[in-house]
């Protein structure tokens, strides 16, 4: 977020009826706590994208696995992807990796990365 936006935000915040608002969500149970910043792990900084059908694990509990060890998941292959995780009957994510180059783990490599 830069600085543009940060400020933004802040003045949406600091508006009046949007307090109001948000002591109302209080006073109904809603607890706008602040988000937890990423975990720091050993994805730190990664952008993985899972293809196939993973054997060990669903797709939902890896992609909850490499959050927790701080990467970022994404849904489709970019230059911004950094690891690509393929398991069994991986297709065009596959095949999109390989051209621009981006490192292939398996789900067994994946495993140890988190280990």
């Amino acid at each position: 977020m830069g600085p543009e936006v940060a400020a933004s935000l802040r003045a949406f915040f600091a508006r009046d009826e949007v307090e109001e608002v948000m002591q109302r969500l209080r006073k109904a149970g809603v607890d706008p706590a602040p988000m937890a910043a990423p975990a720091e792990g050993a994805l730190s900084g990664e952008v993985i994208v899972f293809t196939g059908k993973l054997e060990r694990m669903s797709r939902d509990a890896a992609k909850t696995r490499a959050v927790a060890a701080g990467a970022a998941v994404g849904s489709s292959i970019t230059r911004k992807t950094t690891l690509v995780v393929a398991g069994a009957k991986a297709g065009s994510k596959l095949d999109k990796a390989r051209e621009l180059e981006i490192p292939i783990l398996t789900e067994e490599e994946f495993l140890e990365r988190l280990a």
